[in-house]
């Protein structure tokens, strides 16, 4: 059993961070560029784990993660397709949204088509103006996107605005 769960840190690197970025772009409808270092972690679940992702958005970047966590799927450990993403987990990630770029939210709620999970925790969102200049910054605690039963999409999100917390809990 640990020899199975353990086979994918034998895997190429570079075609695993090639199939993680192409997996993204495909199920979730947004870009990622992952940094060189891609880690093998068995506990709490098999992932693949970065620092320093940047997330794309119409190919401007809009973040940077620090740590990233993609969990795969135990299944197809020894098909020739290679692995499969259950669900991703960015942590201390500062978004840097304008007024052309904050739309990658609605649309990753809209477009979220997939049974699976993305979670952001630790965040900060940055929004600035033509000039790049911050207006307000906010401090986003976790936010879940998830797929329901019945094609319902949830985001699920706790941040403090101006030192004020604020839940938030949508549904489409």
């Amino acid at each position: 059993i640990l020899v199975y769960f353990l086979l994918p840190s034998f895997y190429d690197k570079k075609k695993n961070k090639s199939q993680i970025e192409n997996q993204i772009l495909k199920q979730y409808n947004f870009e990622v560029m992952l940094d060189k270092n891609l880690s093998y972690g068995l506990f709490p679940k098999p992932h693949f784990s970065s620092d320093n992702v940047t997330i794309q958005n119409d190919s401007k970047i809009i973040s940077i993660s620090k740590n990233t966590k993609f969990f795969i799927s135990s299944k197809n450990f020894f098909s020739s397709k290679g692995i499969n993403i259950k669900s991703l987990v960015f942590t201390e990630t500062d978004f840097k949204i304008n007024r052309s770029t904050y739309k990658f939210f609605f649309n990753l709620f809209e477009n979220f088509l997939v049974k699976k999970n993305i979670r952001f925790f630790k965040n900060k969102l940055f929004y600035l103006d033509q000039n790049d200049n911050v207006i307000f910054f906010t401090d986003v605690k976790k936010m879940n996107y998830s797929y329901q039963e019945n094609f319902i999409n949830e985001v699920k999100s706790k941040l403090e605005i101006f030192n004020l917390p604020v839940s938030l809990k949508a549904t489409n």
